[in-house]
């Protein structure tokens, strides 16, 4: 349909259903894009969408009953948990390692990890993202440093966390 009106406002206060908050009508042709910015405060919100054939509301309009509805969640703070990793051995005197999943707390990690004299987590270089794939560190390795930074769902990374890991014996 070529035209549309839209409301947001914060879920459980704000009912698509109703007419009251919705804009006015706007030509897609001519805007296509709602970029409003995202509101400061966490929590979760609405954005309600209607369209119609016509500039004017009339009967060619979707009915506000069937709006269309997205749910957007604002969370703008780091996770509290700090990240937490599986060790397996290897048979070979190394480990296979990876972090741990409490979705939506810890749902992404970077990762860098090597001989602890020579793995500094505080330089942001070398880390990399966990591809769901174990790593590994090999005997040679150790004593070793690994260094995690776990983000939550919304992409706020957490405080960097680190541990060094055993000698070669």
């Amino acid at each position: 349909m070529p035209y549309y009106r839209y409301k947001t406002g914060r879920a459980g206060a704000t009912d698509c259903a109703v007419d009251e908050g919705y804009g006015n009508a706007v030509a897609l042709a001519e805007d296509n894009l709602i970029d409003d910015a995202l509101p400061p405060e966490e929590g979760s919100y609405l954005l309600c969408v209607v369209a119609g054939e016509s500039r004017s509301v009339d009967e060619t309009w979707q009915p506000v009953a069937w709006a269309t509805a997205a749910r957007l969640e604002v969370d703008n703070t780091p996770p509290a948990l700090a990240p937490q990793l599986s060790f397996n051995l290897d048979g070979e005197g190394g480990f296979f390692f990876e972090p741990l999943f409490v979705v939506p707390e810890l749902s992404d990690f970077l990762v860098k990890f090597g001989p602890e004299a020579l793995t500094d987590c505080a330089d942001d270089q070398g880390y990399e993202r966990y591809r769901r794939i174990p790593f590994h560190m090999a005997q040679d390795q150790r004593p070793g440093r690994i260094c995690v930074i776990g983000s939550d769902a919304a992409g706020n990374a957490g405080a960097g966390t680190e541990w060094i890991v055993g000698s070669r014996d």
